[in-house]
């Protein structure tokens, strides 16, 4: 009995990954041959992670606390099921908290900490970010906004080695996303971690189109086709980036365009470490670890809906590439409500108030 309440327990809490999410900050040495390891700080740091399967020491944990509705602006529109379109146009600017269904939000924040204190349960030391109301507008030269939450740190923060980089954001929701996280960083870099802030975007109205591209070639031949973002200065959410090692694969997709991805492998070359760009049969990529991800050295799990290009070079490399299943869910329930093959930040928040 003790070992099956136990395993509910884990599949509930997983669950809770897809809403309120995390970012190793340490783990025990690679799986890998020690060769696959740069060399990191000679200081002692608290940050040690170089890939997506290593036994965890240390983990952030995001918080729902104060999550905001994102107003409907082009980068939410093309990433948010059109059935949904409605329901943010009504709701933006609004606590979560107060227009979806009481019992789900309870549920939420339940779930949320029982992950926690099975982390802990497993002696993995969990921190949290700082509670920022994310209501609260904001205007900068160009636009003038809410917030959205500090959820998924795995969105934000891209671990590399002994190093934080901060993703530079590309929602306008999420520009001041990193006050949630600032303290974390700042104790980090006190004990000796690198610290590295990505360059934040300064001209949203040339940064964003109204519409994407939706015509010319697909992705795989045009890395602008679907996409909402442009070129004209980097941009990157660090969701779109696993790490293998001195390997890291990253995608172009709505928030993380090719300057970003770029940008990213200048700062990481020098210490030896590569950046590969994967692209996939995805409309609207958002998030490469939605798409796929690595799961332990040689294999690697991919969204069947939504291939991978490169699918062919990764199996050459060695790895085993496997088909995720099926949702339980059917197909029929996932169109009507505008989800079918998309990632969802709040997806259990299918029905509001």
């Amino acid at each position: 009995m003790a070992s099956i309440i136990l395993r509910k327990f884990y599949q509930q809490s997983i669950r809770c990954i897809q809403n309120v999410t995390s970012v190793p900050i340490k783990t025990v040495s690679s799986l890998y041959s020690t060769d696959v390891e740069p060399k990191q700080n000679k200081l002692t740091s608290p940050v040690n992670s170089w890939n997506e399967w290593d036994p965890l020491e240390e983990i952030i944990v995001g918080t729902p606390e104060y999550a905001t509705v994102p107003h409907l602006l082009p980068e939410v529109k093309t990433c948010a099921a059109s059935a949904k379109h409605d329901f943010y146009i009504q709701n933006g600017g609004k606590y979560w908290a107060d227009v979806i269904p009481k019992e789900h939000w309870q549920l939420l924040c339940k779930q949320v900490e029982d992950f926690v204190k099975m982390l802990e349960l497993e002696g993995i030391k969990v921190v949290r970010p700082d509670p920022v109301d994310h209501r609260k507008s904001y205007k900068l030269l160009d636009f003038e906004t809410q917030g959205f939450y500090a959820a998924m740190p795995r969105d934000f923060l891209l671990i590399v080695g002994d190093e934080i980089i901060e993703a530079t954001m590309t929602w306008r929701s999420r520009y001041f996303e990193y006050l949630a996280y600032r303290p974390l960083a700042l104790n980090y870099w006190r004990q000796g971690a690198k610290w590295t802030i990505g360059p934040k975007p300064t001209n949203f109205s040339k940064l964003i189109r109204d519409e994407p591209i939706n015509v010319g070639l697909s992705d795989e031949h045009n890395p602008d086709y679907g996409k909402v973002t442009t070129e004209s200065e980097p941009c990157f959410d660090a969701a779109d980036f696993i790490r293998a090692g001195r390997d890291i694969f990253a995608q172009r997709s709505q928030v993380t365009n090719l300057s970003g991805i770029e940008w990213v492998r200048r700062h990481l070359e020098p210490r030896g470490i590569k950046v590969h760009r994967l692209s996939f049969v995805d409309p609207r990529p958002m998030h490469i670890d939605a798409t796929f991800t690595l799961v332990k050295p040689g294999i690697a799990i991919q969204n069947p809906d939504r291939p991978c290009h490169q699918v062919d070079f990764i199996r050459k490399a060695g790895w085993q590439v496997i088909d995720a299943p099926q949702p339980l869910m059917k197909k029929a329930n996932l169109r009507v409500n505008g989800y079918l093959g998309r990632e969802n930040s709040l997806s259990p928040f299918l029905k509001a108030k």
